[in-house]
């Protein structure tokens, strides 16, 4: 089995196990200074899962944000 078959499968798992909002909340729980190990045991993931949903959502945040502050991007799409 490929490395990205395995993250899909971690992707699919954690997408099944919490809902958007879900996520939204470990992210903040997260960041605000809780223990990975609780939260992941809190939400039924496996400590190495649950890093991996991190990694994913902090990835999806900074993509979102760099776009949403390309100016020449946000122009080229006004001016088009």
């Amino acid at each position: 089995m490929s490395g990205k078959q395995v993250h899909r499968g971690k992707d699919r798992r954690a997408e099944e196990l919490l809902d958007a909002s879900q996520r939204e909340t470990a992210w903040k729980l997260f960041h605000s200074g809780y223990a990975p190990e609780l939260l992941a045991d809190r939400y039924g993931m496996t400590l190495a899962e649950f890093e991996d949903l991190i990694r994913r959502i902090g990835a999806n945040r900074k993509r979102t944000a760099e776009a949403s502050t390309d100016w020449r991007a946000r122009y080229a799409r006004y001016e088009a």
